[in-house]
């Protein structure tokens, strides 16, 4: 099923999918249900609801980056956990309604009439105040639940919620900023860059799995390939490198420490749930980043200031190109199932980071917010002509609007 807001809630599958790259929910069936239980999976599912809405208005109104940013952030987590979520009530049987309290439908109501930094300041409050009520709500199911599946998922999501939290607060400490007039000549140079990256990725991509797109590994009836083995060593360094430069982003700007916040908090929920497939496979995970990667660590952290924040947003819109186009590739010639649908559950994720990446890169170069939803569409169309994109099923539109920088991942047969 799905609920107005474009959660996916669909079955989860044997191997542990819970839609989600960040969550793993176990199969249950629980055929008595608690009242508390219950009546926690009821307003978890309205508080993402109205995360997800109030990130939509944001994207389409906030003129500061680090607004943006943090909205992204938010319909990111809160589309993946709400199709967990979902997926979880759905199992258990718990109806979900996508109608929000009065109180909520309130908050969101009164954005419509705001614009400029006044929704920007009306958002960052609403948004300490909602994920304050959200940890409290996770934090007594966690206390209080009884059945132990609902409980997994309070205890898995809460740390998002966490960090969250924290994000909102650094959000509303600080003054939210203009976009400056675009230049032209310096909005070409942003497209001329991201496709002369894009193209080369692709290319080297599209060759190497050509010329060996089955080959196996391991032997003894294992159920991954090279591709798999590859993947994993891959995803992880990584995640490894994003969650670490991400947290060297907390001495930037507000933009970019939102960003670093949410690189921290995706990338270490997607990496623990890759380690759990890898190491059900009998596959082993790096623990540190790659020497390259390393020597990259390292110099952004002799930065400080718009030099750090500036090379972060560099770093990161390079890095997420090359990260798609490895989930893209093990979505098309991976052979693990469990692997194989990671990758596409990832990438629709992906994708945000590289739209919030290029936002913050263009914001930092005095370009407008419909300069970097030309970037992106100008990366994302290079992605989704590749063989890769296209025999793994995969597209990529923009949900709303000229300025709108989300992203969905369509259903196909």
């Amino acid at each position: 099923m799905a609920t107005d807001s474009g959660i996916s809630t669909g079955p989860a599958t044997s191997t542990g999918s819970s839609g989600s790259p960040f969550l793993v929910i176990p199969s249950s069936v629980t055929p008595n249900l608690s009242h508390q239980d219950r009546s926690f999976l009821q307003q978890a599912n309205k508080a993402s609801l109205t995360e997800i809405l109030a990130g939509q208005q944001a994207l389409d109104k906030a003129p500061d980056v680090g607004t943006r940013e943090f909205a992204r952030w938010m319909v990111t987590d809160h589309t993946s956990a709400g199709s967990a979520l979902g997926t979880l009530a759905q199992e258990i049987g718990v109806s979900l309604s996508s109608t929000l309290n009065p109180q909520q439908q309130s908050e969101l109501s009164k954005f419509s009439s705001l614009s400029g930094t006044a929704f920007s300041q009306a958002y960052d409050t609403m948004m300490v105040s909602d994920h304050a009520k959200t940890v409290a709500l996770f934090q007594q199911e966690i206390s209080t639940g009884q059945d132990p599946t609902v409980v997994s998922f309070a205890k898995q999501v809460l740390p998002m919620l966490e960090e969250h939290y924290q994000g909102s607060q650094i959000l509303a400490a600080s003054q939210p900023g203009t976009t400056a007039t675009p230049s032209a000549s310096r909005g070409e140079q942003v497209l001329s860059n991201l496709e002369q990256q894009a193209a080369g990725l692709l290319d080297r991509e599209v060759a190497r799995s050509s010329s060996n797109p089955s080959s196996s590994s391991g032997g003894g009836g294992k159920s991954y390939n090279a591709q798999d083995a590859q993947f994993v060593q891959q995803a992880t360094t990584g995640g490894l490198t994003e969650v670490q430069e991400g947290q060297l982003a907390q001495n930037g700007s507000t933009g970019a420490r939102e960003f670093g916040l949410w690189m921290v908090t995706d990338h270490t929920a997607m990496n623990a749930k890759l380690a759990s497939i890898a190491s059900q496979e009998g596959l082993s995970v790096p623990a540190t980043p790659t020497p390259t990667q390393e020597a990259e660590i390292s110099s952004l952290q002799s930065l400080s200031g718009s030099q750090l924040s500036s090379t972060y947003a560099s770093n990161e819109v390079r890095d997420h190109v090359q990260t798609i186009v490895q989930f893209i590739a093990e979505a098309d010639h991976g052979k693990d199932p469990a692997l194989v649908e990671f990758a596409k559950e990832s990438i629709p994720v992906l994708f945000q980071h590289l739209a919030g990446a290029v936002d913050l890169k263009v914001d930092q170069l005095g370009l407008s917010q419909s300069a970097a939803a030309d970037a992106v569409n100008t990366v994302s169309g290079w992605l989704d002509s590749t063989p890769l994109a296209l025999s793994a099923g995969l597209s990529y539109v923009p949900t709303s609007g000229q300025d709108s920088l989300a992203w969905t991942l369509p259903q196909h047969s």
